[in-house]
């Protein structure tokens, strides 16, 4: 009977688990280049903006900003002219263009080259492999049907767990019973 008591215990625990992460993609269903859980690996819709800084990336990589990775691609220049996230986060390496230059000025190449005025500046490089493409960005990858029968199914196999906590517990008030 313990068995059956941990094996309920651990399947609540997974589901909630599930869930939580459930929750966090449809959360992030309109953040750019978010993954959802388990189905890290499919790549979003590509969404053309025509912005000259806005990047997505096909394939498997990820830009490299201050200490973390990311697949958003919203960039903007700060006020020294440096590639940066809308948070203000530096691309790693930097990518610093020449003072006064305009974001319409700037060419990325599938690559990651940086030009202004045909002058290669700068370099983006991608943790894994892919391809840049400037004015574009990738959507979250969060399908919300798939996201919607995968809560079905996990409160369906909570219930189910709870139920067979319960189970147990009306066995084991039995088994007490007849001891005494």
């Amino acid at each position: 009977m313990i068995e059956g008591i941990s094996a309920a215990i651990e399947a609540l625990s997974k589901d909630n688990w599930r869930m939580d992460a459930l929750a966090d993609d449809t959360a992030n269903v309109n953040t750019t280049g978010f993954k959802a859980a388990g189905r890290a690996s499919s790549q979003g819709a590509l969404i053309e903006t025509g912005q000259p800084l806005d990047l997505a990336i096909e394939g498997d990589g990820e830009f490299q900003v201050a200490g973390r990775t990311t697949r958003d691609g919203e960039f903007q220049l700060d006020a020294s002219a440096q590639i940066v996230t809308t948070e203000g986060e530096a691309l790693v390496p930097p990518v610093q263009l020449p003072p006064g230059t305009d974001a319409s000025a700037v060419e990325i190449g599938p690559d990651g080259s940086v030009r202004v005025g045909g002058a290669q500046v700068g370099q983006i490089q991608l943790t894994g492999r892919g391809t840049i493409r400037q004015g574009a960005l990738e959507a979250s990858n969060v399908d919300l049907a798939d996201n919607a029968v995968a809560q079905i199914e996990t409160r369906t196999s909570y219930a189910a767990a709870v139920k067979a906590l319960h189970v147990q517990d009306e066995m084991w008030a039995s088994l007490l019973e007849l001891r005494a």
